[in-house]
C-alpha cells in the first residue's frame, strides 16, 4: 500500500516552502481528506534515505563481481575511454532518438580556437507514431531518411565520408565503442524485432540503403553523450542527468573499482584509469522494491502504460508521465467531492489531456507573481476542460496548485536521490552533473529544486547541477570525433 506520511515525519527542507509546500485552505476536514491522497506524493525523509542506500546497494553489487541481477542496476560498461581535449578538428554528426525527439547535429571543431571554434547546426524532426511501434525497419529507415534531409539542406555537396555518434536513449547492452544489442524500449516506442539486434547497425543498414556518405562512428546512450558535452565546458563533470521524457543518470568510475574488468587491455584495447557508466538507474523498482515511495497514482499509470512493470522509476519523474500522474490526482480529488464540486466532464477524464508543460506554466506563475492569479489554472480548466467560471471555488485552484508542486517538488527530490548514491562514492570533492532535457531546462523551478535537495544528499559534496540543452546529440558528435582517428584505422 502507498504510504501516507504522519504528523510525526521529517522531510528534507521542510521548513523552506518551496521545498515543502502548506496547502492554505481553511476547510479543515477537506484539507486532512486531499493530504491522505495526495500526500503519498511526499517522501519522508527516512524512505528518502532507505532509496539513497537501496541505490547504493544496487551500484555496488556488479561493481563488486556479483553476478547480473534483473532487479538491480545494468550499470552498463559504454567503452568510453576518451573525453574532450580541445583538440579534435573536422566535421562530425550526432544523433539522438529518445521518446519524444529526433534531433541531428552537426558540428565542426578546430583546435586552438576559442570554445574550439564550434560552429553546430542543428535540426528537430518528428518521427510518428506509427514509425515507433510495429517493424524497427521502418523506424530506422524513418531515421536516416531524416539523416539524409539534414545533409541535403546543410551539406548539399557531401561525398566524402562523414562520421557520426549514435545516441540511442533506450535500453540496451553495450558490447563495444560502437556495437549493442537492443534489450528494452520504453515511452511510446515499441519495436519489438529489434530486440537482441544491434541498434548502430540497424541504423547502418538504413543509411546504406538510402546511399548516404555516413558511417556510424559510436553508440551510446544520452546521458554518456550529455556528459561528454559537459566535460566540454567544465572539466570538473563527472556525472550527468538526462531530464526530459524520461531520465537516466552516467557518470565516471575507476577502471579499478569495477571487478567485473579483469583485464583492461581487453576491454578496452589499452589500459585507462577511467571510463564512463551508464547506470540506466530508472529501470529499478519494475520488482517491486521502491513501492513504498510510490502513490495510488504512480500505480494506475503503470497498469495503464504501453508497457506494465518497467522503468518504474522513470515513470515516477519523466516529463512523459508528470502530466497524467497530476491528471490522475486531479480526478482522484474529483471524485471524492473535494474539487470542483465533484465535478468530472469528459475531457479532464481523456488520458494523457495534461502535457508536463502546463505543470510548469502553473508553477511559473506561482514563483513569479506577487499575487496568486491562478490564470493558468483557470484557463486549463476553462478552455481544456470545459469547466464553467462558476465551477470553480477559490479553494479549487489552491487545491491544484498545491497537488502541481507537490508533483514538481517530488520529481526533483527523486532526481537527487537518484544522484546522490554516484557523487558520494567519488574521491572528488567538488563534483558537477550536466543536465540535458526539457525539463531541467524549461521548468522554473527544477534547478533550484534538485540543487538545493543534492546538497542535503551530499553534505561532504561541493556539488552543481547545471543545464547543457541539446547535449545528447551534440554530445554525440563530440564522442564521434573523440574516437574518429579509432575509425579510421
Amino acid at each position: 500500500m502507498p504510504y501516507v506520511p504522519k504528523l510525526e515525519d521529517e522531510f528534507y527542507l521542510q521548513n523552506d516552502p518551496f521545498f515543502h509546500p502548506k496547502l492554505e485552505i481553511n476547510n479543515d476536514e477537506r484539507k486532512t481528506k486531499i493530504f491522505n491522497l495526495v500526500g503519498e506524493f511526499l517522501i519522508p525523509k527516512h524512505n528518502v534515505d532507505r532509496l539513497v542506500k537501496q541505490f547504493g546497494d544496487e551500484i555496488d553489487k556488479p561493481l563488486n563481481g556479483g553476478p547480473p541481477d534483473p532487479q538491480g542496476f545494468p550499470m552498463i560498461n559504454t567503452f568510453v575511454t576518451k573525453f574532450p581535449t580541445n583538440q579534435e578538428s573536422g566535421h562530425f554528426l550526432g544523433l539522438d532518438i529518445g521518446g519524444t525527439n529526433l534531433r541531428i547535429a552537426s558540428v565542426h571543431l578546430e583546435p586552438g580556437h576559442p570554445d574550439n571554434g564550434k560552429r553546430i547546426n542543428l535540426e528537430n524532426f518528428p518521427v510518428p507514431i506509427e514509425c515507433r511501434q510495429g517493424e524497427s525497419k521502418k523506424f530506422f529507415d524513418h531515421l536516416a531518411k531524416s539523416i539524409g534531409n539534414f545533409l541535403q539542406k546543410h551539406f548539399p555537396q557531401q561525398t566524402e565520408t562523414i562520421v557520426l555518434g549514435f545516441t540511442f536513449s533506450f535500453g540496451y547492452d553495450q558490447l563495444s565503442i560502437n556495437h549493442g544489442r537492443c534489450v528494452q524500449f520504453g515511452i511510446q516506442t515499441n519495436l519489438p524485432d529489434a530486440l537482441g539486434k544491434c541498434p548502430a547497425q540497424l541504423l547502418q543498414s538504413s543509411i546504406d540503403s538510402a546511399g548516404l556518405p555516413v558511417k556510424v562512428a559510436v553508440l551510446a546512450n544520452d546521458s554518456t553523450t550529455t556528459l561528454i558535452y559537459g566535460r566540454f565546458f567544465d572539466p570538473e563533470t563527472r556525472a550527468s542527468m538526462i531530464l526530459g521524457s524520461g531520465s537516466n543518470v552516467a557518470y565516471i568510475e575507476k577502471v579499478e573499482r569495477d571487478k567485473r574488468i579483469k583485464d583492461p587491455v581487453q576491454a578496452f584495447g589499452y589500459k585507462p584509469t577511467e571510463f564512463i557508466i551508464n547506470s540506466e538507474c530508472v529501470l529499478y523498482g519494475d520488482y517491486h522494491q521502491i513501492d513504498f515511495a510510490k502513490s495510488r497514482y504512480d500505480m494506475e499509470l503503470d497498469s495503464k502504460s504501453l508497457i506494465p512493470n518497467s522503468y518504474t522509476y522513470e515513470k515516477m519523474l519523466g516529463g512523459a508521465f508528470l502530466g497524467e500522474l497530476f491528471r490522475l490526482a486531479l480526478v482522484d480529488l474529483i471524485k471524492n467531492g473535494l474539487l470542483l464540486r465533484g465535478k468530472l466532464t469528459t475531457m479532464i477524464e481523456n488520458p494523457n489531456s495534461i502535457a508536463t508543460p502546463v505543470l510548469s506554466c502553473i508553477d511559473f506563475e506561482l514563483v513569479s507573481s506577487c499575487y496568486q492569479s491562478f490564470e493558468q489554472i483557470d484557463s486549463m480548466l476553462i478552455h481544456r476542460f470545459d469547466y464553467q467560471s462558476d465551477d470553480i471555488e477559490p479553494d479549487d485552484r489552491k487545491i491544484i496548485a498545491y497537488v502541481c508542486q507537490l508533483i514538481t517538488i517530488r520529481c526533483a527530490l527523486l532526481c537527487a536521490i537518484e544522484l546522490a548514491p554516484f557523487i558520494n562514492r567519488m574521491d572528488e570533492q567538488v563534483v558537477h552533473v550536466s543536465c540535458d532535457g526539457s525539463l531541467f531546462s524549461k521548468h522554473p523551478k527544477m534547478d533550484r529544486l534538485i540543487n538545493g535537495f543534492l546538497k542535503e544528499l551530499c553534505p561532504t559534496k561541493r556539488t552543481k547541477v547545471f543545464a547543457t540543452q541539446t547535449g545528447g546529440v551534440i554530445g554525440s558528435a563530440m564522442l564521434a570525433a573523440c574516437y574518429h582517428h579509432d575509425h579510421q584505422q
